[in-house]
């Protein structure tokens, strides 16, 4: 995905097999050499429906967030979104 900052951060959580998503449980991480823990930054923007953080600044360059949550059984999911500022 290419973007322009800001840029509206819209990410979906969909939970499976009649299950919900625990957003309490969410952890972001900024991957680079050292991750950066973006969870305290994403926090008041997550729900049990995602991610929506209307405003995100993000510096020029090719970025990859990994997200990990669990659902209302703990079953721990994981993912890794790659995004491109212009």
């Amino acid at each position: 995905m290419r973007v322009r900052s800001p840029f509206a951060l819209k990410i979906k959580f969909t939970a499976h097999n009649n299950t919900e998503v625990d957003p309490a449980t969410m952890k972001a991480s900024y991957l680079k050499l050292t991750p950066v823990d973006l969870t305290d930054r994403l926090h008041t923007y997550t729900s049990s429906d995602g991610i929506n953080m209307p405003d995100a600044e993000v510096s020029p360059g090719t970025h990859l967030l990994r997200l990990e949550l669990k659902d209302s059984l703990g079953r721990t999911s994981v993912s890794v979104i790659k995004f491109i500022v212009e």
